[in-house]
């Protein structure tokens, strides 16, 4: 049984909080506090300008030597070239379901997949294939391999749990889990680790011969790994914010800025967060000191 540790981090003191302190105190000081506590429990409010994809953001992802950002709902999908200042509709992916995804760490191959099937581009999205050869098309959790970009893992509901060493071409089923998967699986070599949503992880050392259940008292969806240590884990998805530096072995509990659903780190160990804007547009948010405060990506 892992261990759990709450801790709910203290907004950086902002320069307009400092200012205002300086002008007096009594109803200055309140005006301040409340300026503040507004700017960090309602950044999503800057959504103007980015691209409107629908309900139930389920995926996020940050990939590539130039931290391409790629956001996905049941509806459509964006992506951010640019650290998040700008959104845009990927082209060939509107009205396609994106659950899950993953790419290799070149960023040319990229996999988004969920209810009706997956898709895959080998260019850098600038266009998409339909991935073949799984048994059914309602796929829960998939992942990829950033180091083998052919290595690839695939939930099935109702037909089990399936690899491929050579991008699709050919499958083989792995033993049955204990629970149902769903969300991004996390493959490195012969470990792979994938949500169950609301009952913890699962967790393979042999490549899918067996699995064990990691912890049972977290969940999410958005499962992914910091790109400068392998052990530090970030597991999100509509609740708090999920962090281990022991690869799962304890987690901590976070808050998150209002509205904001998902998490992921960038290769530079800044962490974007994902979620929707009051007129329901696709928000990104950042923060550099690992979720201690967090500003609007587009700043």
């Amino acid at each position: 049984m892992s261990k759990l540790r709450k801790r709910s981090p203290l907004p950086a003191r902002s320069p307009r909080l400092r200012n205002l302190i300086a002008l007096g105190t009594g109803g200055l000081f309140l005006v301040a506090v409340l300026v503040v506590v507004a700017y960090v429990s309602r950044p999503t409010e800057s959504g103007a300008g980015s691209p409107e994809l629908g309900e139930h953001l389920h995926s996020l992802l940050a990939y590539g030597p130039r931290q391409a950002i790629l956001v996905g709902t049941h509806g459509a999908t964006a992506l951010s070239t640019d650290g998040g200042k700008t959104l845009a509709k990927v082209d060939g992916l509107d009205g396609v379901d994106a659950m899950e995804s993953g790419a290799g760490r070149s960023g040319d191959v990229i996999v988004v997949a969920g209810h009706e099937g997956a898709k895959v581009s080998r260019d850098g999205a600038r266009s998409w294939s339909d991935v073949t050869g799984l048994p059914g098309s309602d796929v829960h959790s998939f992942g990829l391999d950033p180091a083998n970009p052919k290595h690839w893992i695939a939930y099935v509901v109702g037909k089990g749990v399936f690899a491929t060493t050579n991008a699709g071409v050919a499958w083989r089923r792995l033993a049955a889990p204990q629970t149902e998967p769903m969300g991004d699986a996390l493959v490195r070599g012969t470990t792979i680790v994938i949500p169950t949503m609301p009952s913890g992880l699962l967790r393979s050392t042999d490549g899918g011969a067996s699995w064990n259940v990691v912890d049972q008292n977290i969940g999410g969806m958005v499962l992914a790994s910091d790109p400068r240590n392998a052990n530090r884990l970030y597991l999100s998805g509509g609740g708090p914010l999920f962090v281990s530096s022991d690869g799962g072995s304890s987690w901590s509990q976070h808050e998150l800025p209002e509205g904001i659903q998902t998490v992921v780190p960038t290769a530079d160990g800044t962490l974007i967060g994902a979620g929707y804007s009051s007129d329901h547009r696709a928000v990104l948010v950042r923060s550099h000191d690992d979720g201690a405060s967090w500003l609007a990506a587009k700043g």
